[in-house]
């Protein structure tokens, strides 16, 4: 549960295991396009490597002001 996983060009992360030959999982995560896909399609396990695009912040939430200490 909370795998991922690869077919085609396809990504799917497990929601739940039913059984051994059956899971639901969520579709097209990770910006892929929902896909038909064949039989006997190769189904791979991937790990995803999160990677964060946001610049951080130079203003702090505290408030506090910079002084010289001397």
């Amino acid at each position: 549960m909370g795998d991922y996983i690869q077919i085609n060009d396809e990504i799917f992360r497990i929601r739940q295991a039913v059984t051994s030959d059956s899971v639901y999982v969520f579709r097209a995560v990770l910006g892929t396009q929902k896909q038909s896909h064949p039989d006997n399609s190769i189904v791979r396990r991937i790990k995803p490597i999160p990677i964060e695009f946001r610049r951080n912040s130079i203003i702090h939430a505290s408030g506090q002001r910079y002084r010289d200490w001397e």
